[in-house]
């Protein structure tokens, strides 16, 4: 057996061993079985590879509630940070906090499904979905991200718009003060502010505005203001005029 092979038992070994005796090692051949790619021929079914002595066994204790993905992840964060190596990023004196929706397609499949956008397709597709929580770092030149939660959907059929309220949810309540949460276009500003998500960092489309919190003085004549100046983030052409941007960067 290779080093690298010896090394990932060795870790493995780690994260499982606090599931009880004899879970923790159909568990350890499960894990072994797929960062080895056995499951790949059957395209990540676990049942189908008939040639797996524990596929079974592993398929009964996925079944149990013997043991939580929590309660790994957990072990995987504790071993990662007793290691040393692995070093958050920082910009600006903050750690980034990514999070996102990863969804499995069973359009098949009967019970706790619901309905994600496939960007492939273009349109809602059924699938099994997951919220991801990551903290960026780096292991030497190496960014490297440590995963810290990994969600399931606490009802059946949960879609995606549900699933994002339940993890934003989560990270209002746990994020520290030195993190910002970093979430792509599938998450709004209105998104943030309904969770309470005290820092965060969301895409926006090229053409977005947006409005100053403070309004501005008051003219002589006219009207008092009722809104804050409009600000434009990029410049953009709109029906052939061009509109240059509204923010000073210093």
């Amino acid at each position: 057996m290779s080093a690298a092979s010896e090394k990932t038992i060795h870790v493995l070994e780690q994260i499982v061993k606090s599931v009880a005796v004899g879970t923790n090692l159909v568990l350890l051949h499960l894990l072994w079985a797929i960062v080895s790619g056995a499951f790949l021929k059957s395209r990540g079914a676990l049942f189908p590879p008939s040639s797996m002595p524990v596929s079974r066994r592993a398929g009964q204790a996925l079944r149990t509630r013997a043991w939580y993905i929590s309660d790994l992840v957990a072990a995987w964060r504790a071993y990662v940070h007793q290691e040393g190596q692995w070093q958050p990023n920082r910009y600006g004196g903050y750690r980034s906090v990514a999070v996102d929706l990863v969804a499995f397609w069973r359009p098949r499949l009967k019970g706790r499904l619901g309905r994600f956008f496939h960007s492939v397709a273009h349109r809602l597709m059924k699938g099994i979905g997951l919220d991801l929580v990551v903290e960026v770092g780096h292991i030497g030149q190496q960014r490297v991200p440590l995963v810290r939660h990994i969600l399931c959907p606490q009802q059946a059929e949960l879609d995606a718009h549900e699933l994002k309220h339940q993890v934003l949810q989560v990270m209002a309540e746990e994020l520290a003060v030195d993190e910002v949460v970093v979430h792509d276009a599938g998450a709004s500003i209105g998104d943030m502010q309904a969770a309470g998500v005290p820092r965060y960092v969301v895409r926006l489309a090229l053409n977005c505005t947006a409005r100053r919190n403070e309004r501005p003085a008051r003219q002589p004549k006219g009207r008092p203001p009722e809104y804050g100046e409009l600000v434009r983030p990029p410049p953009r052409t709109y029906s052939g005029n061009q509109y240059s941007t509204t923010l000073i960067f210093v």
